[in-house]
């Protein structure tokens, strides 16, 4: 196994998901008027090792362009890993018979056991949120859903 797969399963024991259930639930499912806030639930997977689990993320609003999302990712059904992520968001392009969509960039260091910088650049269309994400190590898609 690569030295990199070992840190990545590592990190979840030096990462803490303390308060992400709290805020979860807290969090309303749908705030009234505003396209990204609330809990999102679905999956990840790395396109890099195959390694793949549940995803759930509370997103909140810092400001106009910017969200803060925090993510809950689950590997082997055990291993958890909680992180946030402020993103930056515009206003997708418009689109003939499709829902509203806002496109969104941000990036975070996860640690040397985390996997270091990650980039991620994604779009929500209505209830669907995907993103990829891209480190010097690994790269893969998050696809969720509003709760």
């Amino acid at each position: 196994m690569p030295l990199s797969d070992l840190l990545h399963l590592l990190a979840p024991l030096v990462t803490s998901c303390r308060g992400f259930q709290e805020a979860w639930n807290s969090a309303p499912a749908v705030p009234p008027g505003d396209p990204l806030a609330g809990r999102w639930h679905g999956d990840w997977h790395s396109d890099a090792n195959g390694f793949h689990g549940p995803l759930r993320a509370v997103m909140v609003r810092l400001d106009e362009h910017r969200w803060r999302a925090t993510f809950h990712a689950t590997f082997a059904k055990v291993l958890k890993a909680c992180y946030s992520t402020d993103l930056v968001v515009d206003r997708g392009p418009e689109r003939p018979v499709a829902p509203a969509s806002w496109t969104f960039k941000g990036s975070s260091d996860l640690g040397t056991f985390g996997g270091g910088v990650y980039d991620y650049s994604g779009e929500v269309a209505g209830d669907l949120f995907t993103s990829t994400f891209r480190s010097r190590t690994d790269h893969g898609t998050f696809r969720m859903r509003r709760v």
